[in-house]
């Protein structure tokens, strides 16, 4: 759904970024790299090397490589070789602010979350498993998609392994249609 209006025109990707870089914890340093990389890319050029981002900003070729290092690293932005060409995929980060605005307009508790989860679980979680969980929640998925898994298993009581391999089946079959979409034209 997200796809379409982006597509449409209904959601400018710039405006969303500018609205909502803060959810996920990016520095202003960091916004502007993206967005230089936003700027800076086509359909037939998808990865902008450090010496390209230099030229076109304030940032040393030094600088912008450890800026992409880190954004990397967070899990802003993934780069990946595709057919001999190293790409650049800016969809985590749109992922990442989606996920936390989900959760915000969901407004779930951590504890009523895992109340809901506890019912299906043959044991309690465990603090590691809880641990586990928020890192699901905070990258992966969203609360109210979490909670549609366990309503889906309501009747169920599983191991905490197996309620895992739902969520990742889950994340396998989910639609891609956010990721299907180009970050990097308009």
């Amino acid at each position: 759904m997200l796809n379409t209006l982006f597509n449409k025109g209904s959601i400018n990707k710039w405006r969303f970024l500018l609205s909502h870089y803060k959810l996920i914890n990016l520095s202003e340093e960091q916004l502007v790299l993206i967005m230089l990389i936003m700027n800076c890319s086509s359909s037939d050029k998808r990865f902008i090397t450090p010496l390209e981002i230099a030229n076109h900003s304030n940032f040393t070729e030094a600088k912008a490589k450890s800026m992409l290092d880190q954004l990397k690293q967070e899990g802003f932005i993934d780069i990946k070789m595709k057919k001999d060409v190293l790409e650049m995929d800016l969809s985590p980060i749109f992922n990442k602010i989606i996920i936390v605005i989900e959760n915000l307009e969901l407004n779930v508790e951590k504890k009523f979350l895992y109340d809901q989860v506890n019912q299906i679980l043959q044991e309690p979680l465990a603090e590691h498993e809880k641990a586990t969980l928020n890192t699901y929640l905070e990258n992966k998925i969203s609360d109210f998609q979490l909670t549609l898994i366990v309503t889906n298993h309501q009747e169920t009581k599983m191991t905490f392994k197996e309620l895992i391999k739902f969520i990742d089946n889950y994340l396998k079959n989910k639609p891609k249609s956010l990721t299907k979409y180009n970050w990097l034209i308009d």
